[in-house]
């Protein structure tokens, strides 16, 4: 049997066998029809190496902030957390930075398990223009369809890197159960799946499809059924508010996920590294990493 070698970074250890199995959770960071941009992103983790630990550090994380009687079954949704809702919303007993250790200790997973995160976003305007000039698509649609194609770019992302970065393995793609946008999302899966079903074929994505490393259907799960969709979660909120506004409280948590982010946003790149920009983030790299195009 042969055994190959990967880079601490990639997940390390020997791979015994033909084919090792990443997750790649995925979450959206946005799809109320208040906010301009809709982004989905998460987390690609490997199956035998990372997504035990990962849940163990989740788990202790709420072992370490949340009070005992509160703890069973307790989902860490980065929206309350950050603005003190729900759960979060005495003031008195859950001001900011006790608030804020938690997502200190959130995004520090990444590095600490060498975990890339991955996103892709869409402008609602420009799905506006080109899907629903006529104004005969109802918001609801209108809302799951912005939805699909944020996750459906996101999910074109992780295929291209699988290939590039993790050759041997293949993907299953494991995202927050969105009842009204599943079908749809179900529905694109197998369109990239048999690509010649397509009325528009995907020029600009012609080179990663039909999907080859992403294999199976997705699998859809609440938060409470996956904990690891809990970093999705964190990924995406921190990332949409990377693009609103980068301010020095953002930073503080937006800048521990990005060394370990496969693409950056424009605004972290020099205009002369557009679109691509090779570097080696990773302390076990270097890797290529690209900036999401605008």
């Amino acid at each position: 049997m042969t055994v190959a070698v990967y880079p601490r970074a990639f997940g390390g250890g020997p791979l015994r066998g033909r084919k090792l199995v990443r997750f790649a959770f995925l979450d959206e960071g946005g799809i109320s029809r208040d906010e301009s941009r809709i982004v989905v992103g998460g987390v690609i983790v490997h199956g035998d190496e990372q997504l035990i630990p990962l849940e163990s550090r989740l788990e202790a994380i709420v072992h370490k902030h949340i009070p005992q009687e509160d703890q069973d079954g307790f989902v860490l949704h980065v929206k309350d957390i950050w603005g003190g809702g729900k759960y979060f919303k005495d003031r008195n007993k859950w001001p900011i930075e006790r608030r804020a250790a938690i997502l200190d200790d959130l995004v520090a997973i990444p590095g600490q398990l060498e975990i890339p995160v991955i996103f892709n976003w869409v402008e609602r305007s420009n799905v506006a223009s080109r899907h629903n000039v006529d104004g005969k698509m109802s918001q609801r649609d209108f809302d799951v369809s912005c939805h699909a194609i944020a996750f459906a770019g996101c999910m074109l992302r992780v295929e291209e890197f699988m290939r590039r970065v993790w050759v041997d393995e293949v993907a299953q793609i494991v995202a927050e159960d969105n009842p009204e946008a599943r079908k749809t999302i179900k529905g694109v899966v197998d369109l990239f799946k048999n690509p010649s079903r397509m009325l528009t074929p995907l020029v600009a994505h012609a080179d990663v499809l039909p999907l080859q490393r992403i294999r199976g259907s997705v699998q859809f799960a609440d938060k409470t059924e996956s904990r690891a969709l809990q970093l999705a979660d964190a990924c995406a909120f921190l990332i949409r508010r990377r693009f609103y506004k980068h301010d020095e409280i953002i930073a503080r948590f937006y800048d521990k996920l990005k060394p370990w982010m496969l693409l950056v946003p424009r605004e972290d790149a020099p205009p002369e590294e557009w679109p691509e920009m090779p570097r080696a983030t990773w302390p076990y790299g270097p890797i290529d990493f690209g900036v999401a195009k605008s």
